[in-house]
């Protein structure tokens, strides 16, 4: 069944835009020094899919908060249009998921508002063609400048500076879990009922996945798309299970698959890029 179907469609099914990784980092400055201050997107779920919006050159455009996605602002050629990009003239090729090349121009954003963040010169490109346009995505590549709370259950993603938080958020009481930064994104090691994992954090994944070969097809369901009960997930030495993974031939990123939404949606998770920590918050039982 797997087989039969179109990349197109499983693109539909699972992964809203997995990006894979880009060379060329993209740059962007804060209109004015961002020292202690917090700001919060409300987050709302668009076809399933996590959305938040942005200005750009003072319009509103809704993006895909996509934490898998190694850019800043992308945006679809149209709304990169009517947002004003200034297109360089240069373009730049990388990879998809499914190890499809994908080209695309750069461009430049003359402001960004995000919350109360104003980002000026801000160093984008445009979205490729997919299945179910977007209309633009925000990546890790602009959530690295920032302390990142992703608060599915409250419908909110937070971006921190400095030592800033919302009250309700108390990370010293939740589990912190040790990640790497790589070209791919955020990259942690678990255990899944035992299988040892290398595990990419993709909000934009609507499934969490695991490539084939990771797991005995035996102790897969028999759904149309081979699927992985795992009845612990453990990270730093917590269980944060019972977590299902579908099993599917991606080629990219690296390692054995991907932390998708529905582990977002039951946790809290704030990511803290300099002391290179996730702190998890354990759902209240």
């Amino acid at each position: 069944m797997i087989l039969r179907m179109s990349l197109r469609r499983l693109h539909a099914l699972f992964a809203a835009f997995l990006l894979a990784s880009c060379t060329a980092p993209e740059t962007f400055r804060f209109e004015r020094p961002a020292v202690d201050a917090w700001t919060a997107l409300p987050l709302r779920l668009e076809s399933g899919r996590p959305h938040v919006d942005v200005e750009v050159n003072g319009k509103r455009f809704p993006v895909l908060f996509d934490l898998g996605a190694g850019g800043t602002v992308w945006l679809d050629p149209d709304v990169a249009k009517a947002a004003g990009a200034r297109f360089t003239g240069e373009s730049s090729t990388w990879l998809d998921a499914f190890g499809i090349e994908q080209s695309s121009r750069r461009y430049v954003l003359d402001a960004v508002r995000a919350g109360d963040f104003v980002l000026r010169d801000l160093e984008g490109r445009e979205l490729p063609p997919v299945p179910e346009p977007l209309g633009g995505i925000l990546g890790w590549r602009l959530l690295q400048r920032f302390r990142v709370l992703i608060d599915f259950p409250g419908r909110r993603v937070v971006l921190a500076t400095g030592g800033a938080l919302p009250p309700d958020v108390h990370p010293e009481l939740w589990t912190r879990v040790p990640f790497r930064a790589t070209s791919s994104g955020i990259v942690t090691d678990a255990v899944a009922d035992g299988l040892p994992l290398e595990l990419v954090w993709d909000t934009g994944a609507t499934r969490s996945i695991l490539k084939p070969g990771r797991v005995d097809p035996e102790r897969c369901g028999k759904e149309a798309f081979p699927t992985f009960y795992a009845e612990t997930l453990r990270l730093a030495g917590h269980d944060f299970g019972p977590l299902a993974f579908v099993v599917l031939d991606i080629q990219e990123p690296p390692g054995d698959g991907l932390v998708g939404q529905p582990f977002f949606e039951a946790h809290r998770v704030l990511i803290d890029w300099e002391s290179r920590e996730l702190s998890i918050e354990h759902p209240a039982r």
